[in-house]
C-alpha cells in the first residue's frame, strides 16, 4: 500500500508539474494523468478487497488529491505559482520516501541473501522509465527539470543498487548463508 501510495503521488505530482510549468508540458501532463488514474483504481481495488483504514486512507487521500489537482489544471493561470511550488514539494516528499521505501527493500535483501517478492523486470522498466526521466529532466534544463532530476536520480541510484542485489543474491556466499540461516515462516 506505501509503495503504490508513493508511486500515485509521483506520477500526480509529474501531472501538476507539467501543466503549472509555462509552456504547458504535454510530454509530462497526460501520461502521467493517465498513469494517476490507473494507479487510483489499484488502491480503489485494495480498498474493495481490504476494507482496511490503511487502504481507506490512501484511497481517500489519492481521490481528494486528483480532485485538487484537476482544480489546479482548470483554474491554471490564477494559481500556477502556487501549483508549480506544491508539486515541487510533493516531489521532493516523494523522493524522500522513495529512497526511505527502496532503503528499507535494499536491507532486506542484504539481511535475509533473498529477494522475496521483488521482481527484477519490474525493476528494470521502473529503471528505464527514470533513464527517460533523467534525459527529459536535462533537457528541459536545470532551472525548470531539478525537481524531476531529483526523483528519477534517487529511484534510478536505488533501482540499480536493488538490481544489483538480484545477482548478489545468486552468487556470494553470505547471501546463500543469510538464507539458510533464516527462520521459517509460519503460514
Amino acid at each position: 500500500m506505501n509503495q503504490l501510495t508513493v508511486s500515485y503521488l509521483a506520477y500526480l505530482s509529474f501531472f501538476v508539474y507539467g501543466y503549472s510549468i509555462v509552456p504547458f508540458n504535454h510530454y509530462i501532463v497526460w501520461p502521467r494523468l493517465i498513469a494517476s488514474v490507473l494507479v487510483l483504481r489499484i488502491i480503489m481495488e485494495i480498498l474493495l478487497d481490504r476494507k482496511s483504514a490503511k487502504s481507506a486512507v490512501s484511497f481517500a487521500v489519492a481521490t481528494i488529491s486528483l480532485i485538487l489537482a484537476f482544480v489546479g489544471l482548470f483554474f491554471g493561470e490564477t494559481i500556477s505559482d502556487e501549483g508549480k511550488l506544491i508539486s515541487t514539494t510533493i516531489i521532493l516528499v516523494v523522493s524522500f520516501l522513495i529512497a526511505q521505501g527502496y532503503y528499507h527493500q535494499i536491507r532486506l535483501i542484504y539481511k535475509s541473501g533473498n529477494t522475496g517478492a521483488v521482481d527484477l523486470k519490474m525493476s528494470q522498466f521502473i529503471f528505464m522509465m527514470d533513464i527517460s526521466t533523467i534525459v527529459f529532466a536535462l533537457s528541459m534544463g536545470l532551472a525548470e527539470g531539478w525537481p524531476l532530476l531529483i526523483l528519477a536520480v534517487t529511484s534510478g541510484v536505488t533501482k540499480l543498487i536493488i538490481m544489483y542485489l538480484f545477482r548478489w543474491v545468486n552468487k556470494s556466499p553470505l547471501a546463500a548463508k543469510r538464507r539458510s540461516t533464516e527462520l521459517p515462516r509460519s503460514s
